[in-house]
Protein backbone atom coordinates (compact mmCIF):
# COMPACT_ATOMS: atom_id res chain seq x y z
CA UNK A 1 0.00 0.00 0.00
CA UNK A 2 1.30 3.49 -1.06
CA UNK A 3 1.47 6.71 0.62
CA UNK A 4 -1.44 7.92 -0.91
CA UNK A 5 -4.06 4.80 -0.10
CA UNK A 6 -2.74 4.70 3.29
CA UNK A 7 -3.47 8.64 4.17
CA UNK A 8 -7.07 7.50 1.79
CA UNK A 9 -7.62 4.55 4.47
CA UNK A 10 -7.19 6.86 8.15
CA UNK A 11 -9.44 9.42 6.47
CA UNK A 12 -12.10 6.50 5.37
CA UNK A 13 -11.99 5.77 9.22
CA UNK A 14 -12.07 9.24 10.40
CA UNK A 15 -15.43 9.40 8.13
CA UNK A 16 -16.52 6.63 9.95
CA UNK A 17 -15.84 7.62 13.26
CA UNK A 18 -17.84 11.21 13.29
CA UNK A 19 -20.52 11.47 15.21
CA UNK A 20 -24.02 12.26 13.32
CA UNK A 21 -26.07 14.85 13.85
CA UNK A 22 -28.89 14.56 16.17
CA UNK A 23 -31.40 17.59 15.00
CA UNK A 24 -32.77 18.62 11.90
CA UNK A 25 -30.43 21.24 11.25
CA UNK A 26 -31.54 25.14 9.40
CA UNK A 27 -28.60 23.86 7.11
CA UNK A 28 -30.57 21.49 5.62
CA UNK A 29 -34.21 22.34 5.59
CA UNK A 30 -33.67 25.10 2.56
CA UNK A 31 -33.01 21.96 0.56
CA UNK A 32 -35.02 21.20 -2.44
CA UNK A 33 -35.99 17.51 -2.06
CA UNK A 34 -38.00 16.60 1.13
CA UNK A 35 -36.84 12.69 0.83
CA UNK A 36 -33.28 13.58 0.90
CA UNK A 37 -33.83 16.11 3.83
CA UNK A 38 -35.99 13.42 5.75
CA UNK A 39 -33.61 10.30 5.17
CA UNK A 40 -31.02 12.61 6.37
CA UNK A 41 -32.82 12.98 9.71
CA UNK A 42 -33.77 9.23 10.26
CA UNK A 43 -29.82 8.06 9.71
CA UNK A 44 -31.28 6.13 6.92
CA UNK A 45 -28.15 4.77 5.43
CA UNK A 46 -24.51 3.62 6.40
CA UNK A 47 -22.28 6.67 6.39
CA UNK A 48 -19.81 6.31 3.38
CA UNK A 49 -18.00 9.20 2.85
CA UNK A 50 -14.62 8.28 0.75
CA UNK A 51 -11.49 10.18 2.83
CA UNK A 52 -10.73 12.47 0.10
CA UNK A 53 -14.39 13.49 0.62
CA UNK A 54 -14.14 14.05 4.24
CA UNK A 55 -10.57 15.90 3.37
CA UNK A 56 -12.79 18.68 1.27
CA UNK A 57 -15.66 19.09 3.57
CA UNK A 58 -12.35 19.46 6.59
CA UNK A 59 -10.33 21.73 4.95
CA UNK A 60 -13.85 23.62 4.43
CA UNK A 61 -14.27 23.48 8.24
CA UNK A 62 -10.41 24.77 8.73
CA UNK A 63 -10.87 27.46 6.39
CA UNK A 64 -14.36 29.01 8.52
CA UNK A 65 -12.10 28.85 11.66
CA UNK A 66 -9.61 30.93 10.40
CA UNK A 67 -11.92 33.26 9.10
CA UNK A 68 -13.57 33.23 12.49
CA UNK A 69 -9.92 33.50 13.91
CA UNK A 70 -9.10 36.29 11.95
CA UNK A 71 -12.59 38.22 13.16
CA UNK A 72 -12.04 37.59 16.97
CA UNK A 73 -8.62 39.41 16.51
CA UNK A 74 -9.60 41.74 13.86
CA UNK A 75 -11.06 45.00 16.12
CA UNK A 76 -10.37 48.07 14.58
CA UNK A 77 -11.31 51.68 14.35
CA UNK A 78 -10.20 53.96 11.19
CA UNK A 79 -12.39 57.29 10.01
CA UNK A 80 -15.14 56.51 12.38
CA UNK A 81 -15.49 52.54 10.84
CA UNK A 82 -15.17 49.89 13.17
CA UNK A 83 -16.03 46.10 13.34
CA UNK A 84 -15.63 44.08 16.11
CA UNK A 85 -15.98 39.94 16.71
CA UNK A 86 -18.98 39.51 19.40
CA UNK A 87 -19.09 35.81 19.70
CA UNK A 88 -18.64 32.69 17.69
CA UNK A 89 -20.34 29.60 16.84
CA UNK A 90 -23.63 31.02 18.28
CA UNK A 91 -26.43 28.28 18.77
CA UNK A 92 -30.32 28.97 17.93
CA UNK A 93 -32.59 28.57 20.95
CA UNK A 94 -34.24 24.97 20.88
CA UNK A 95 -37.42 24.79 18.41
CA UNK A 96 -38.81 20.88 18.87
CA UNK A 97 -35.96 19.00 16.68
CA UNK A 98 -34.68 21.74 14.82
CA UNK A 99 -31.52 23.66 15.60
CA UNK A 100 -28.77 25.35 14.14
CA UNK A 101 -25.27 26.95 15.27
CA UNK A 102 -24.03 30.65 12.95
CA UNK A 103 -20.63 31.05 12.90
CA UNK A 104 -20.70 34.23 14.26
CA UNK A 105 -22.25 37.32 15.43
CA UNK A 106 -19.89 40.34 14.39
CA UNK A 107 -20.88 44.42 14.70
CA UNK A 108 -19.97 46.81 11.64
CA UNK A 109 -20.01 50.38 12.67
CA UNK A 110 -22.52 49.90 15.61
CA UNK A 111 -24.29 47.21 13.49
CA UNK A 112 -24.70 43.18 14.28
CA UNK A 113 -25.19 40.98 11.76
CA UNK A 114 -25.24 37.34 11.80
CA UNK A 115 -22.33 35.87 9.89
CA UNK A 116 -22.41 32.57 7.44
CA UNK A 117 -18.82 31.45 6.08
CA UNK A 118 -18.74 29.12 3.16
CA UNK A 119 -16.10 27.82 1.08
CA UNK A 120 -16.23 27.40 -3.15
CA UNK A 121 -14.91 25.38 -5.70
CA UNK A 122 -14.25 28.01 -8.67
CA UNK A 123 -17.37 27.09 -10.82
CA UNK A 124 -19.64 27.45 -7.51
CA UNK A 125 -17.73 30.94 -6.42
CA UNK A 126 -18.13 32.28 -9.93
CA UNK A 127 -21.93 31.51 -9.91
CA UNK A 128 -22.50 33.21 -6.80
CA UNK A 129 -20.69 36.12 -7.92
CA UNK A 130 -22.52 36.41 -10.94
CA UNK A 131 -26.14 35.39 -9.73
CA UNK A 132 -25.39 36.51 -5.80
CA UNK A 133 -26.39 34.24 -3.05
CA UNK A 134 -30.63 34.05 -3.08
CA UNK A 135 -30.27 32.85 -6.90
CA UNK A 136 -27.40 30.68 -7.01
CA UNK A 137 -27.11 29.14 -3.29
CA UNK A 138 -30.41 29.11 -1.68
CA UNK A 139 -30.31 26.53 0.46
CA UNK A 140 -27.21 28.94 2.19
CA UNK A 141 -29.81 32.03 1.80
CA UNK A 142 -32.67 30.16 3.65
CA UNK A 143 -30.20 28.67 6.78
CA UNK A 144 -28.89 32.69 7.22
CA UNK A 145 -32.36 34.15 6.97
CA UNK A 146 -33.11 31.34 9.80
CA UNK A 147 -30.21 32.52 12.03
CA UNK A 148 -31.48 35.96 11.88
CA UNK A 149 -34.85 35.40 12.98
CA UNK A 150 -34.10 32.59 15.82
CA UNK A 151 -31.13 35.35 16.71
CA UNK A 152 -33.00 38.26 16.57
CA UNK A 153 -30.41 39.90 14.64
CA UNK A 154 -31.69 42.23 11.87
CA UNK A 155 -28.84 41.59 9.05
CA UNK A 156 -27.07 39.02 8.05
CA UNK A 157 -23.56 38.97 6.45
CA UNK A 158 -22.28 35.69 3.69
CA UNK A 159 -18.69 35.25 3.10
CA UNK A 160 -17.61 33.22 0.79
CA UNK A 161 -14.17 32.11 0.09
CA UNK A 162 -12.84 30.34 -3.23
CA UNK A 163 -10.33 27.80 -2.69
CA UNK A 164 -8.65 27.55 -5.59
CA UNK A 165 -7.47 31.27 -5.49
CA UNK A 166 -8.69 32.91 -1.63
CA UNK A 167 -10.83 34.85 -3.47
CA UNK A 168 -13.61 36.56 -1.16
CA UNK A 169 -17.17 37.51 -1.84
CA UNK A 170 -19.34 39.47 0.99
CA UNK A 171 -22.89 40.05 0.47
CA UNK A 172 -25.65 41.51 3.13
CA UNK A 173 -28.81 39.89 3.36
CA UNK A 174 -31.87 41.45 4.74
CA UNK A 175 -33.73 39.38 7.59
CA UNK A 176 -37.13 37.98 6.11
CA UNK A 177 -38.87 36.15 8.92
CA UNK A 178 -42.19 35.34 6.57
CA UNK A 179 -39.84 32.70 4.82
CA UNK A 180 -37.88 31.56 7.46
CA UNK A 181 -40.98 30.91 9.27
CA UNK A 182 -42.24 28.90 6.63
CA UNK A 183 -39.42 27.11 6.28
CA UNK A 184 -39.11 26.03 9.95
CA UNK A 185 -42.61 24.90 9.20
CA UNK A 186 -41.61 22.80 6.31
CA UNK A 187 -38.38 21.43 8.62
CA UNK A 188 -41.05 20.56 12.29
CA UNK A 189 -43.35 18.88 9.28
CA UNK A 190 -40.89 16.88 8.02
CA UNK A 191 -38.88 15.82 11.61
CA UNK A 192 -42.53 14.24 13.03
CA UNK A 193 -43.83 12.97 9.39
CA UNK A 194 -44.02 9.16 9.32
CA UNK A 195 -44.39 8.99 5.50
CA UNK A 196 -40.88 8.81 3.48
CA UNK A 197 -41.45 12.01 0.89
CA UNK A 198 -41.51 11.22 -2.35
CA UNK A 199 -38.77 11.80 -5.13
CA UNK A 200 -38.42 14.70 -7.36
CA UNK A 201 -36.68 12.52 -10.39
CA UNK A 202 -38.13 9.98 -12.31
CA UNK A 203 -34.78 7.82 -11.77
CA UNK A 204 -31.38 7.78 -10.93
CA UNK A 205 -29.95 9.47 -13.98
CA UNK A 206 -32.50 12.51 -12.99
CA UNK A 207 -29.43 15.67 -12.67
CA UNK A 208 -30.19 16.54 -9.08
CA UNK A 209 -30.29 12.53 -8.50
CA UNK A 210 -27.17 12.03 -9.75
CA UNK A 211 -25.73 14.32 -7.50
CA UNK A 212 -27.19 13.25 -4.36
CA UNK A 213 -26.24 10.45 -1.88
CA UNK A 214 -29.59 8.82 -2.07
CA UNK A 215 -29.42 9.10 -5.50
CA UNK A 216 -28.84 4.40 -6.04
CA UNK A 217 -31.05 4.31 -2.76
CA UNK A 218 -34.87 5.73 -3.93
CA UNK A 219 -34.32 3.68 -6.87
CA UNK A 220 -32.92 0.68 -6.12
CA UNK A 221 -34.65 -2.55 -5.43
CA UNK A 222 -33.05 -3.72 -2.33
CA UNK A 223 -31.70 -0.91 -0.04
CA UNK A 224 -29.45 -0.68 2.80
CA UNK A 225 -30.47 0.65 6.00
CA UNK A 226 -28.38 1.73 9.12
CA UNK A 227 -29.28 -0.07 11.88
CA UNK A 228 -30.32 2.44 14.55
CA UNK A 229 -34.03 3.36 16.64
CA UNK A 230 -34.40 5.91 14.01
CA UNK A 231 -34.85 3.13 11.14
CA UNK A 232 -36.79 1.20 13.99
CA UNK A 233 -40.67 0.63 13.64
CA UNK A 234 -41.14 1.17 16.80
CA UNK A 235 -39.63 4.56 17.37
CA UNK A 236 -41.89 7.47 17.02
CA UNK A 237 -40.04 11.27 17.01
CA UNK A 238 -42.03 13.83 19.24
CA UNK A 239 -43.12 17.55 18.76
CA UNK A 240 -40.66 18.54 21.88
CA UNK A 241 -37.55 16.84 19.85
CA UNK A 242 -37.58 13.71 21.49
CA UNK A 243 -37.25 9.96 20.49
CA UNK A 244 -39.71 7.81 21.43
CA UNK A 245 -39.79 3.83 21.66
CA UNK A 246 -42.71 2.33 21.87
CA UNK A 247 -41.99 -0.72 22.10
CA UNK A 248 -40.18 -0.30 25.56
CA UNK A 249 -41.75 2.95 26.87
CA UNK A 250 -39.04 4.88 27.41
CA UNK A 251 -37.08 7.71 25.42
CA UNK A 252 -33.99 7.26 23.22
CA UNK A 253 -31.14 9.12 24.72
CA UNK A 254 -28.02 10.10 22.20
CA UNK A 255 -25.91 7.46 24.38
CA UNK A 256 -28.65 4.44 23.47
CA UNK A 257 -29.75 6.17 19.87
CA UNK A 258 -27.26 5.06 17.63
CA UNK A 259 -27.53 0.51 18.29
CA UNK A 260 -26.05 -1.07 15.75
CA UNK A 261 -26.04 -4.64 14.55
CA UNK A 262 -23.49 -6.14 16.91
CA UNK A 263 -24.05 -8.22 20.03
CA UNK A 264 -24.88 -5.73 22.13
CA UNK A 265 -28.12 -4.73 19.70
CA UNK A 266 -31.73 -4.83 20.44
CA UNK A 267 -33.25 -7.86 20.04
CA UNK A 268 -37.01 -6.18 19.21
CA UNK A 269 -35.64 -3.88 16.15
CA UNK A 270 -37.21 -4.04 13.55
CA UNK A 271 -36.83 -2.17 10.12
CA UNK A 272 -39.24 0.57 9.29
CA UNK A 273 -40.79 -0.86 6.04
CA UNK A 274 -41.52 3.11 5.28
CA UNK A 275 -37.92 2.87 3.65
CA UNK A 276 -38.55 0.35 1.17
CA UNK A 277 -41.15 2.23 -0.65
Amino acid sequence: MNIVELIDSYCDELAKAEERRHHLGYSQIGHQCERKIWLDFRWATPIKTPGRVWRIFSRGKAEEASIQDMLAYMSYTEQGKSIQNLASQVTCPPNGHLGGTADAIVEIDGVKYVLEIKTHNEKSFNDLTKHGLRKSKYQHYVQLVIYMKELDIEKGLYFAVNKNDDNIYVETVERDDELAERYIRKGKFLSLSEEMPPTIGKDETWFQCRQCDYGKFCYADFREIYFSCRTCEHVKPTPEGKWLCLKHNFEITKKIGDWVKTENHCQDYRINMEFMK
